[in-house]
């Protein structure tokens, strides 16, 4: 299975401020898990239930509690994840000449694909 490293804004509700943070497009197998905390996306309104299925994987420390400023790996750390996935066994697909700039104004950003 293919899965996507991506930039997305992420509203962090302890300290109620807005992240950029990186998320995976599905949960892979294995020990990577352990890097990975899974964000149950919010009731945006009382009119539309809340899809439980849906949620979002986003690469965390795993030596860092979740009320820690840097509990989430931001787009700093992108040269260790891809370090951490070829440790973990997988295979970088595609990466582009990615400079790790990018415009805020981006809902969500590529970074990287891998196997």
């Amino acid at each position: 299975m293919i899965y996507n490293l991506f930039i997305i804004p992420f509203y962090n509700h302890y300290f109620k401020i807005y992240q950029h943070v990186l998320s995976i497009s599905s949960l892979p197998p294995g020990p990577i898990q352990q890097h990975i905390y899974k964000y149950h996306n919010n009731q945006l309104s009382t009119f539309i239930p809340r899809d439980i299925a849906t949620c979002f994987y986003i690469l965390s420390k795993p030596d860092h509690s979740i009320k820690s400023f840097n509990f989430f790996y931001s787009t700093d750390d992108i040269p260790f994840i891809i370090e951490l996935l070829k440790q973990f066994d997988f295979t970088i697909i595609h990466s582009p000449d990615f400079d790790f700039s990018f415009s805020s104004t981006y809902s969500k950003h590529f970074v990287l694909s891998f196997k």
